[in-house]
């Protein structure tokens, strides 16, 4: 306007559910094969941008404020299997990623502020689980498999804040990005499951967790001050396990026609990749 600009953007988005592949108290003979896979795949893409102009004041913010909890299950319980020639496999998968840009621009004839936020949560769980009951059944295979994975969908998470303020006293500019990464992963035999296998018998849980971030701020002041300010907070946690578990569990993996027997394998892998830069520059009219 001719004396004061005000900008404001905001987007909120959440992403929650479960997705779920169960097989329980049933009885297979002679098949060739059996798959119980649950998959679930979450993506995020979202941009809140801001501008202000004014003659004598300006300000303009934006946020961006996003939420991925999903479960994901695939369950095999208190089944019968009995075949010499064919694979089980318990296979939980599930894919989140977040990609947000928080952008906020503010000029003005005295003062200009920018400001810009990004705040983004990635959780849930994801479990591939055989288990046994009160029917005792066995499962008889040649190759069994147990696995879980989380992964980041769309190969990564990326986030950009960016603000920019001038004036021509007073020019402020500030950008902040957060960013959470949660969830268990677990993959197991266990609960009184009885298991044989004639070749491999295979547990495997994997977690992976990526973020790349970008701030900004950029201020211009013209004869009083110039101030320019960016954090980044990154903080991942989170539980991965394979495991075999309990007293009434029985495994038996027999290695035959070249198999390699029994694996227990749990992996997290976690990367963050940050660049913050923040630019105050004033100027006093000669």
């Amino acid at each position: 306007g001719g004396t004061a600009g005000v900008g404001a953007a905001s987007s909120v988005n959440s992403i929650a559910g479960s997705t779920t592949a169960r097989v329980d108290g049933s009885v297979f003979e002679a098949i060739s094969g059996l798959d119980v896979e649950a998959e679930s795949n979450s993506l995020i893409r979202t941009a809140a941008v801001s501008g202000a102009g004014g003659g004598t004041a300006a300000v303009g913010g934006s946020v961006t404020i996003n939420f991925i909890t999903t479960h994901t299950v695939a369950e095999l319980k208190d089944t019968l299997v009995d075949s010499n020639s064919a694979d089980v496999r318990v296979v939980a998968k599930d894919g989140r990623s977040i990609d947000s840009l928080a952008g906020a621009a503010a000029v003005a004839g005295t003062v200009g502020i920018g400001a810009a936020v990004a705040f983004n949560q990635i959780g849930g769980s994801t479990r591939a689980t055989l288990s046994g009951g009160s029917n005792g059944y066995q499962v008889h295979a040649r190759d069994v498999e147990v696995s879980a994975q989380a992964t980041n969908a769309n190969g990564g998470n990326g986030t950009i804040a960016a603000g920019l303020g001038g004036g021509g006293m007073v020019g402020g500019a500030g950008s902040v990005a957060v960013n959470l990464m949660e969830g268990e992963v677990k993959a197991s035999i266990a609960d009184g499951a009885d298991v044989v296998a004639d070749r491999n018998i295979t547990v495997k849980a994997s977690q992976q967790q990526g973020i790349d971030v970008l701030t900004g701020s950029v201020a211009v002041g013209g004869g009083a001050a110039g101030i320019g300010l960016g954090t980044v907070v990154n903080l991942m946690t989170g539980k991965t396990t394979a495991q075999i578990a309990g007293s009434q569990t029985k495994v038996s993996s027999l290695a035959w026609n070249g198999g390699r027997g029994l694996t227990v394998d749990a992996a997290t892998s976690q990367a963050v990749n940050t660049l913050g830069t923040s630019m105050a520059v004033t100027f006093a009219p000669i």
